[in-house]
Parts: structure tokens; C-alpha cells; sequence
């Protein structure tokens, strides 16, 4: 398996810049005693948001580590 392609989009997405701001330049600002608290009703806390950041980086890997092995 060539895994070329498949570090080239990781480090990409890890990065960050394609289409969102970085996680680094949306907590710059953050105070800590603010991350588990939900905004509004029905909004999610800064935590739940990168929980499922991480949570759908590691499908996308998981989906391309899958197809790249099928090749």
C-alpha cells in the first residue's frame, strides 16, 4: 500500500486552513473556565465542538486508511 496520498491529506486536515479557521486561532482567546459551558440552549460547549472534531478526523481517517487498503 502506497500511503503517499493517504499522509498528504492527514497532515492537510491536521493543519487545518482549507475551508475553517484553526483550532489554534479560535482558542487563542478562550478563558478555561469557559470550555464545558453550552452558550445558549441547544448549543454545544467548546468541549462537545472538539469532541466531535476528533471524533470525525478519526472517521475520516478510518475511511481512508479502508479505501487506501483496497487499492
Amino acid at each position: 500500500m502506497n500511503d503517499k496520498a493517504l499522509r498528504k491529506d492527514l497532515i492537510e486536515l491536521l493543519k487545518g486552513g482549507q475551508a475553517h479557521a484553526t483550532l489554534e486561532e479560535v482558542l487563542k482567546d478562550l478563558k478555561p473556565e469557559l470550555c464545558n459551558v453550552r452558550p445558549q440552549k441547544g448549543m454545544h460547549s467548546v468541549y462537545e465542538e472538539i469532541e466531535h472534531m476528533r471524533n470525525a478526523q478519526e472517521d475520516i481517517l478510518r475511511y481512508k486508511i479502508h479505501t487506501q487498503s483496497q487499492l
